[in-house]
């Protein structure tokens, strides 16, 4: 019988999705899109790059050359994981299979492509919630039970830390560092999945950097060393300075930074506080507030940025009648905070400030430093224990008309921006978004 409204799904451009939970997420900051005539739009498509190449990779190691693949996926299950894979492999348009609107060629394609698969060194472990002990442990039995060669983690920032505290950006390093040491136990590589703040999307050039996991101030900037000193951090380029650092319980503690280097030019902004203090840095430096750690473009006026207090600062009230008043006034938060070894200095002023060669220091441990007194975070874990970092970038996800004119469409730009062992630079692919499949680039002249 004839169904006018199924006709009409069938040959639509959505399919319909069952809603399987709805689950509270709790309170975030959250974005509108206004747009004219249709008012909808479509968001968090199913290609997403990052995980597609890594998948591609996975692929190409397990089905032609026969080595051992473990899949640790902690966003996506391993039902969605094996779809792709199979329309990859097949060739087969993803949207079809999901909605079973197949051709008899297509048929066919999957069932070749099932008998590859088949016999596929493929292990997929979907739990969402992960340690790295626990990744550890499975990856050992994999490796002792199947000869293990390839790991792929998709991603960092899902994985859980056996170390919990407030500070997620710590636990985030000790993650990092704990993927690495697993790599050398194994001796094998482990591909993993990391986001890059949309940040970089703000700025001028949408191309992905090196620097832009990296939290970088000016070479004037003032570190706090153990032995009294303040030299600019430009004067400590190349070295592993003995500095003053803040501990996760509030307390100024000794720390040794493992790097001091030069990132290059970037944009700067000045940020004044109520005391005359100042600190010129990028807009996603992070520094110390009562707020916890916040990046620079993330600051509000009256924001207070923590200061140590051990450090000459005229305008501080002294600890010892904070202590007298707190128990009067019964504010155990002041009495908290009259405690620790900082002071929230209010900010007066945030401004842009040119651009110029900046630094960057990193501080395993406390994951942090002082500059001029005012608490910094150090620069990002995930970029420092890499040992090749490689960005994907598409021009005609940002700009379709430029993309068409310089005949990019569906070009990906495979960015490897760190290399220890070999060359850096850039490989284009072209981007099969249909069957979240990445394939070499055919040039013709």
């Amino acid at each position: 019988m004839r169904d006018p409204r199924l006709e009409d799904s069938a040959a639509g451009d959505v399919y319909w999705d069952e809603i399987e939970s709805i689950e509270p997420a709790g309170l975030k900051h959250v974005y509108d899109l206004s747009i004219s005539e249709t008012h909808n739009f479509v968001a968090n498509d199913i290609c997403v790059h990052n995980t597609t190449l890594a998948l591609n990779i996975s692929q190409y190691a397990a089905i032609a050359h026969k080595i051992p693949v473990a899949i640790f996926s902690l966003e996506t299950s391993k039902e969605q994981l094996v779809q792709r894979i199979l329309c990859s492999e097949a060739r087969v348009d993803n949207t079809k299979l999901r909605t079973g609107f197949l051709a008899d060629e297509d048929w066919r394609k999957l069932a070749r492509a099932m008998g590859g698969l088949s016999e596929a060194p493929i292990f997929i472990d979907d739990s969402a919630t992960l340690s790295v002990m626990e990744m550890r442990a499975k990856a050992r039995k994999l490796k002792a039970e199947h000869g293990l060669g390839l790991v792929v983690i998709d991603y960092i920032q899902m994985i859980q830390s056996y170390k919990r505290s407030e500070n997620r950006t710590q636990e985030l390093s000790e993650i990092s560092r704990g993927i690495k040491s697993l790599a050398k136990e194994l001796d094998l590589p482990i591909i993993a999945v990391s986001q890059l703040s949309r940040a970089v999307e703000t700025l001028g050039s949408k191309r992905p950097m090196l620097s832009h996991l990296r939290e970088c101030v000016t070479g004037d900037t003032l570190v706090q060393l153990a032995d009294g000193r303040r030299p600019p951090i430009r004067n400590l380029v190349g070295t592993q300075p003995h500095l003053f650092a803040l501990s996760p319980h509030g307390r100024i503690v000794d720390a040794t930074a493992s790097a001091v280097w030069s990132v290059g030019r970037r944009s700067v902004c000045r940020v004044r506080l109520a005391s005359g203090r100042a600190i010129r840095a990028t807009w996603e430096h992070r520094v110390y507030t009562g707020r916890g750690w916040v990046r620079v473009k993330e600051l509000r006026l009256q924001d207070g940025l923590g200061v140590a207090r051990r450090l000459p600062a005229p305008l501080v009230p002294s600890r010892s009648t904070a202590l007298e008043d707190a128990p009067t006034l019964k504010d155990r938060t002041l009495h908290s905070e009259t405690t620790n070894d900082v002071f929230w200095d209010p900010v007066t002023s945030i401004e842009l400030d040119g651009e110029e060669e900046v630094f960057d220091l990193t501080v395993p441990g406390p994951a942090s430093w002082l500059a001029d007194g005012i608490v910094n975070h150090n620069s990002g874990e995930i970029e420092q224990v890499a040992d090749l970092v490689i960005f994907l970038y598409r021009e005609d996800y940002y700009d379709m008309e430029r993309a068409q004119k310089e005949n990019k469409e569906n070009i990906c730009e495979v960015i490897i921006a760190k290399h220890r062992n070999g060359p850096i630079g850039s490989v284009e692919l072209f981007f099969h978004k249909e069957y979240s499949r990445f394939a070499n680039l055919e040039r013709r002249r």
